[in-house]
């Protein structure tokens, strides 16, 4: 029976070589799988550092006209140094009026320029609420 075992051996041979064929075809799909998933993974890592790449370009031209603005104020003329100067005598100027009127307010809600009677406020004799002798 020499020859049966040969058979016998050819064909546990044939079936162990399909099995391996099958295990390597579940292999070769779980590494194209696997090649699959990590260039999905270098593409999202690349799409990342394009995108923090791109913000600081962005921070980087925003610097850049930060030093031109900068630049241009250092080299001031004489011209603009009149500007400048006529602006901040004009919000001085506009400071000091908004002070005054804040006083004014305070001094008529507080009865401080006209003497009225207690009780009363100025604002009631400007509404008409009151009628009232003022003294001066």
């Amino acid at each position: 029976m020499p020859g049966f075992e040969k058979t016998a051996a050819e064909k546990t041979d044939v079936d162990d070589i399909i099995e391996i064929s099958d295990i390597e075809k579940k292999d070769d799909s779980t590494i194209v799988l696997m090649k699959r998933t990590l260039i999905s993974f270098k593409h999202k890592m690349l799409s990342l550092i394009v995108l923090k790449l791109l913000k600081c370009i962005q921070i980087i031209n925003c610097r850049a006209q930060d030093l031109k603005m900068l630049r241009q104020s250092l080299n001031l003329n004489k011209y603009n140094l009149n500007i400048i100067q006529t602006a901040r005598k004009e919000l001085n100027k506009i400071a000091e009026f908004t002070n005054m009127i804040s006083a004014v307010k305070n001094t008529v809600i507080n009865n401080h320029f006209f003497k009225l009677l207690s009780e009363m406020y100025f604002s009631d004799l400007v509404n008409k609420k009151l009628s009232a002798d003022v003294a001066f």
